[in-house]
């Protein structure tokens, strides 16, 4: 489905205030896929750069943060069925619908929110929600100075007549040691979720639930995206 909402984003056939719109159409056009069948949670998010406004739809236990002066200042809710069963698109043969889960994009919950320069918003599956709080997610990314100072840099010069100006170089400079350290915050994530002696964040809802014995972490699928709110005459 990835490949379906990037055709359209491409075509600029979508609103950018409008993510569960073009969830549902990209998964609309799935259908056209002969032989299909699987299930996917989802989180999309678009934004507006002259308004600096987040747009989220969110179907499921991925997710995302908004991380504004090292705090949280906006995130995802997960929606469950139950302990370990989230909302999911699916598509499945009708012989096997019965006891499956299949929830409409339109049940995706909606966000906006206002964003200021320099926040960071982390997207993620629940392969890293489920083996890492918020708190850690936090400490991490200020171990490996992941924020707009370090991407960006802090000069304003606005000079017209240099055709690139020192913020554009600094961001070219400093992206691919932030993608080196995005990786980072990936293998973290999976050692924390081999680790079968760690009070996981998935171990703690488990016990919730009364699987009070339950520990270690969760293996599943990792997917860590970052971005960081910029300035309008900053091009990338």
């Amino acid at each position: 489905m990835v490949q379906k909402l990037e055709d359209l984003v491409k075509k600029g056939e979508f609103d950018v205030r409008q993510p569960v719109q073009l969830l549902a159409r990209a998964y609309n056009r799935m259908y056209a896929i002969e032989d299909m069948m699987g299930s996917s949670t989802a989180c999309v998010v678009s934004f507006d750069r002259k308004t600096k406004t987040l747009y989220t739809a969110n179907l499921g236990d991925s997710g995302f943060l908004v991380i504004r002066d090292g705090k949280v200042v906006h995130q995802s809710r997960p929606q469950t069925h139950g302990f370990n069963a989230p909302w999911q698109l699916s598509i499945v043969p009708e012989t096997m619908r019965k006891g499956s889960y299949g929830d409409s994009p339109h049940k995706a919950d909606f966000t906006e929110f206002q964003c200021e320069y320099g926040d960071i918003v982390v997207l993620a599956t629940d392969g890293m929600f489920d083996n890492v709080p918020n708190s850690s997610v936090l400490a991490l990314l200020e171990k490996f100075n992941i924020n707009s100072e370090k991407l960006f840099g802090n000069s304003d010069s606005g000079n017209e007549s240099d055709s690139q100006n020192p913020s554009q170089k600094t961001f070219e400079t400093n992206f691919d040691s932030m993608a080196d350290s995005i990786g980072h915050i990936v293998e973290y994530t999976r050692m924390c979720a081999h680790d079968q002696n760690y009070l996981s964040p998935f171990a703690i809802e488990a016990r919730k639930y009364g699987y009070r014995a339950t520990t270690g972490g969760k293996v599943d699928d990792i997917t860590v995206l970052v971005g960081i709110v910029g300035r309008e005459n900053l091009i990338y």
